[in-house]
């Protein structure tokens, strides 16, 4: 699956989205079976607490002392774990301050990172085999997979134990006692319903995913805004190295609430320099695509990186130091160094094939971090630019390209007048040649995405609904069955004096309380394991891979409780509707 390129057809594209649902939807159904008990512990913690306070307040004659210490335990444990695990999940996604390079991760996220790298580091690891980095990161196998279930059992054990517990403390213990032992009386069929919203809930949160980040990256920002320079009327952009002088110099004249916030540091130039590390067999796996700027720009103009806290941010900036001192150095994604089959450390030349009779020796000083730049790859634009100089001195000529070096400019603009006023001045000033055009990030993206706007809008529109309807049906049909079965049950339950609302807010409240804790169990072990692994593999234009926000933690529990109560709403009528009478003569 390579995605989505310029030349990719309509139904290449769709047929491509199809192979990747259908994947998304098998591989939900494994996870949610590896789940399962995890799950089912959840749901028994909360059922564990209810026995336990009727235990604890029951007389202690003719119990052993382990019978009457457990209980007491219980009662404190849960509450204790699951507060406790919400406060500090609440710390790990909230509380981080500054943006961009002063960017500073919350006080969770910190200690997080530090307590599952002591945890990785003292797992067992195989032995380092001959050719095996020295400088590479001990215990970058198993780091991900410890951070991954650490945040997933966090998740599960913290905010829907505390809820219960809070609710029962509003409602009362009798309702949710009900509900929590009917679930835990027929475990197939809470099994199997937990296991049709796992998948629903993880493929409508892939989706969302992707079409929340395409909406974000296309819509138009009021500040901070990004824009791009590209030459205006040829594809692919090809400028003149003094455009970036000729730009500075308009900016320079603008008053100075309409400047970038950051200066040069907002200012950042792009070439494109690719080649093979065999010319006279040039294939993907030895060939090699480099973004050309400075390297310091990486931290605070490239989108995702200048967002970097904690120990990420140290290791690439680690990276960007070795690059400002050796122009030759170079930093490459994970995935394209291991085609490559490099190693941190190693020296490497390449032979350009646009920038033709040049060669180039690297040296790998770094390693992106896991995600969007996995296939990525960064060089120093001075040692281009002393490359063509070499070139010149050599050949006695200038190369074709040296005037045509400059692909990209991207500037940040303070707000949207700020643009507007440095648009108009570049598109219409005519001092470039040849001509160039400054449009905003989001602009240039969304027209990128443009071919693909109907399929997009197919699967939000007309995709979704209809697995919501299907969801809908799966969970009428679960309850109608349950409700059918304890006719004699609910008969009983009027005649001890609940009345009718009340046994059809315990056949809703079933619905919700399965529906919400299976719609969150997706969200948050699609959020730990898919953030933890490095994100979703779906090319589309500059965006290799695609990662669950954290908004997507209250999508789980919204979708969930929406398809169980909308799919409860008649079998809870029916059971609110059971006459005694018709019951118990059946029975007699």
């Amino acid at each position: 699956m390579s995605g989505f390129e310029v030349d990719t057809s309509l139904a290449q594209a769709a047929f491509y989205m199809l192979q990747v649902l259908l994947f998304l939807s098998v591989l939900s159904l494994v996870v949610a079976v590896l789940t399962l008990p995890l799950f089912f512990a959840v749901l028994y913690s909360v059922s564990s607490w209810f026995w336990a306070l009727d235990e604890a307040h029951s007389g202690d004659s003719g119990r052993g002392p382990l019978r009457r210490l457990l209980p007491r335990v219980v009662v404190w444990a849960v509450p204790i774990i699951g507060i406790g695990a919400t406060v500090f999940m609440a710390t790990y996604f909230f509380g981080g301050s500054g943006e961009g390079a002063s960017k500073q991760a919350s006080w969770g996220k910190l200690r997080f990172d530090e307590v599952t790298r002591s945890v990785a580091e003292a797992l067992p690891r195989p032995p380092a085999g001959p050719n095996a980095d020295p400088d590479a990161d001990p215990v970058k196998q198993t780091l991900p997979l410890v951070r991954a279930l650490s945040l997933l059992c966090l998740l599960s054990f913290g905010p829907f134990p505390a809820m219960v517990i809070l609710l029962t403390q509003v409602t009362g213990r009798m309702g949710p006692v009900l509900i929590i032992r009917s679930l835990s009386r027929n475990l197939l069929r809470t099994g199997l319903t937990y296991l049709a919203i796992f998948v629903f809930v993880c493929v409508i949160t892939f989706i969302f995913s992707i079409l929340t980040f395409l909406a974000f990256v296309t819509s138009e920002k009021e500040s901070n805004l990004k824009a791009i320079i590209t030459e205006r009327n040829q594809i692919p952009s090809q400028m003149k190295p003094s455009h970036e002088n000729e730009l500075r110099a308009m900016i320079a004249e603008l008053p100075p609430e309409n400047r970038p916030k950051s200066g040069d540091d907002d200012i950042m130039t792009w070439a494109f320099v690719g080649g093979s590390l065999d010319p006279k067999n040039r294939t993907s796996k030895n060939s090699l695509f480099l973004f050309c700027m400075e390297p310091k720009k990486l931290m605070t103009m490239m989108d995702g990186l200048d967002e970097l806290t904690g120990e990420q941010r140290d290791l690439l900036q680690k990276s960007v130091n070795l690059m400002e001192a050796n122009q030759s150095s170079v930093v490459l994604g994970k995935e394209r160094l291991a085609q490559l089959d490099k190693k941190v450390g190693d020296e490497i030349e390449m032979t350009s094939f646009n920038y033709t009779d040049m060669v180039f020796k690297f040296k790998i000083v770094g390693i992106f971090p896991e995600g969007r730049y996995d296939q990525s790859a960064i060089m120093h634009r001075d040692y281009l630019k002393r490359s063509l100089e070499d070139f010149k001195g050599r050949t006695g000529k200038e190369h074709p390209l040296a005037d045509k070096s400059l692909n990209l400019i991207w500037v940040r603009m303070p707000d949207r007048k700020s643009f507007e006023i440095l648009a108009e001045k570049v598109n219409a000033s005519g001092k470039f040649n040849p001509a160039v055009k400054m449009e905003t990030a989001s602009s240039a993206i969304g027209a990128f995405l443009e071919p693909m706007k109907d399929i997009l809008w197919a699967i939000k529109w007309l995709l979704v609904p209809a697995m919501l309807a299907t969801m809908t049906l799966v969970i009428a049909n679960a309850i109608s069955i349950s409700v059918r079965e304890r006719r004699i049950e609910m008969a009983v339950l009027k005649v001890l004096g609940f009345r009718p609302w009340m046994v059809m807010c315990l056949v809703l409240g079933e619905a919700v309380l399965i529906g919400a804790l299976s719609g969150f169990m997706a969200t948050a072990t699609a959020f730990a394991l898919i953030n933890g692994a490095g994100g979703i593999p779906f090319p589309i234009a500059f965006f290799p891979k695609f990662f669950i926000p954290a908004e997507a933690l209250w999508w789980g529990p919204f979708m969930g409780t929406c398809v169980a109560i909308l799919g409860s709403i008649m079998p809870s009528w029916t059971a609110r509707s059971v006459k005694v009478s018709e019951v118990f003569s059946k029975v007699a």
